[in-house]
């Protein structure tokens, strides 16, 4: 590895979105963590993704297509877990803690928003660094 890729890792890793991200899954995951039993920890999640997309050097259709992905993401995940949950009896994977009469909790809408926020910005960092090309959302 040479200096020159060094320095462009760092270059990229030092920007406003970069340094966005780290905190937001940083402070979600301590919401997560200390507030997984209640409900409360979507509402904060919530005020956090606003924050978040409120600071984010990106295009209204870039949070846009986020908050899709997440949506989507999400309900879909969030079913199909449910449904594992319900056809195996809990016995493929239970949750001690549930919500709103579900078979899971409100905290995987948290982690979810995490991972997507994650996923999104290792995309946009393997392109910046192996493809060389310019992405939608300003590095």
């Amino acid at each position: 590895m040479d200096y020159n890729f060094i320095k462009k890792i760092l270059s990229y890793l030092t920007k406003k979105n970069s340094i966005l991200v780290f905190i937001l899954v940083i402070f979600n995951t301590l919401n997560i963590l200390s507030n997984y039993k209640t409900n409360r920890v979507i509402i904060y999640t919530a005020m956090m993704a606003i924050v978040y997309l409120t600071l984010l050097d990106a295009s209204v259709q870039d949070k846009i297509v986020l908050l899709f992905i997440f949506f989507v993401f999400s309900i879909t995940t969030i079913i199909g877990e449910s449904i594992v949950i319900s056809t195996t009896k809990g016995n493929a994977i239970r949750y001690g803690v549930t919500s709103f009469n579900t078979n899971v909790p409100v905290w995987l809408f948290s982690a979810y928003f995490n991972m997507v926020v994650a996923i999104l910005f290792l995309q946009k960092f393997g392109s910046y660094l192996f493809l060389n090309t310019r992405t939608t959302v300003k590095t």
